[in-house]
């Protein structure tokens, strides 16, 4: 019985201590991101519509995402382009899902053409904010949702960090 009790201890302790990690494919990432599009926008005289999302993962915690988009103006044709932007992976604990957040234009095209993306990302962010602002990628199941400890991705893998 001496022995018991001190090896038992010994256990706990150690069970308290183990961690593993979900390894996320980026092709997994890229089927559930592309389940949220396409996303419409209206405003009075346009509206945009954004398509065809391809992320990228980035090594530490970000994530590259690039867009197709067709503007739609009252009166004008249609007009195509694409856009790239990065954000980071973020776990929201209550909805027990990881979103690609806080994304910030990086590139424009426009016809094939480029165009300073700083010039044109703060009115593209402020009238996309909302659609862009939290993309679902990854949605954590039973009780492991509780256990989330962290999110980065390496190697071009979203990797999700569960301990005790």
């Amino acid at each position: 019985m001496k022995r018991f009790i001190p090896l038992l201890s010994s256990l706990l302790i150690l069970a308290s201590c183990v961690s593993y990690t979900l390894t996320v494919p980026q092709t997994e990432v890229n089927a559930k991101v592309k389940k949220v599009f396409p996303v419409k926008k209206r405003y009075s005289l346009a509206e945009v519509v954004l398509k065809n999302p391809q992320v990228n993962l980035l090594n530490g915690n970000r994530g590259e995402v690039k867009l197709s988009y067709v503007l739609n103006l009252a009166g004008v044709k249609k007009i195509k382009g694409s856009l790239d932007a990065i954000g980071r992976f973020e776990y929201d604990p209550k909805s027990a899902t990881v979103y690609l957040t806080g994304l910030e234009v990086k590139g424009i095209k426009l016809g094939g053409k480029e165009f300073n993306a700083r010039k044109w990302s703060s009115l593209i962010e402020r009238l996309l904010g909302e659609k862009l602002y939290r993309i679902p990628v990854y949605t954590i199941k039973g009780s492991k949702a509780k256990l989330v400890k962290g999110v980065e991705v390496k190697n071009g893998k979203l990797l999700i960090k569960l301990g005790m």
